[in-house]
């Protein structure tokens, strides 16, 4: 990136350095050395590969999508964000994977996993007696509520069943 004199900039390494380009100073190697002014204290030399243009965007995502991220500890910052925003979850993050009170087994996973990728999430769970169909929907219950506000939520169960699904869920998943 090639910069102008009074141009902003920051270094790659340390973006809370910000400084202002003093001078276009001499052309090395093919690379562009500048002048740069820092934080109104001192004046020093640098290529044009350790500054950023300095924008006052702090929104990650943003920063990613411009090449700003000034390395991994900023890009590690990103994707945490990422999987904390609920707007648009990771896909391939289970945020539910430890959130209930059950023994892990790997096949209770797949409809959650079919769940989400389906288009209009919506899933019918349809196991032998005793595989964990409760466990099933009340994972995907707990997914859905750490990714975003349930509105409705409609179990579809044998009348005789109602009341053990209603104690299982409470009881394993809250």
């Amino acid at each position: 990136m090639r910069f102008t004199k009074g141009d902003s900039v920051h270094l790659k390494s340390n973006t809370s350095k910000t400084g202002v380009i003093n001078k276009v100073d001499i052309e090395h190697a093919g690379k562009q050395y500048y002048k740069v002014f820092w934080n109104g204290e001192e004046i020093t030399v640098h290529c044009e590969d350790e500054l950023s243009g300095f924008s006052n965007v702090l929104d990650p995502e943003e920063n990613l999508m411009n090449l700003s991220l000034s390395g991994y500890r900023e890009f590690q910052k990103l994707l945490t964000f990422k999987r904390l925003d609920k707007e648009i979850p990771l896909r391939n993050n289970i945020y539910a994977y430890n959130a209930s009170k059950t023994k892990f087994y790997p096949y209770q996973f797949k409809p959650l996993i079919k769940f989400l990728d389906s288009p209009k999430n919506r899933i019918i769970i349809c196991d032998e007696v005793g595989l964990g169909k409760t466990i099933e929907a009340g994972m995907i219950l707990t997914e859905l509520r750490a990714r975003s506000n349930m509105h409705k939520v409609l179990v579809v169960c044998p009348a005789n069943l109602t009341s053990k699904w209603k104690i299982e869920l409470k009881a394993r998943f809250s």
